[in-house]
């Protein structure tokens, strides 16, 4: 814990500031995670669907 009050104190900046922006910095990078994982998540739907529309015409008429 000492090593971080340290290197908050040695940036210059208002403490406030730094714990703000370190905050701000967190919570972008959650939400650019969820919407990488959401977009991953939209992309395996739609190719199961596929694999299965193609599979299943493939056992009819195969």
């Amino acid at each position: 814990m000492d090593s971080i009050n340290h290197l908050i104190n040695s940036t210059g900046y208002p403490r406030w500031l730094v714990i703000v922006c370190l905050g701000l910095a967190a919570v972008v990078g959650v939400w650019a995670l969820a919407k990488i994982l959401k977009w991953t998540l939209l992309l395996f739907l739609f190719a199961m669907i596929v694999v299965l529309v193609l599979g299943g015409l493939f056992w009819l008429f195969g």
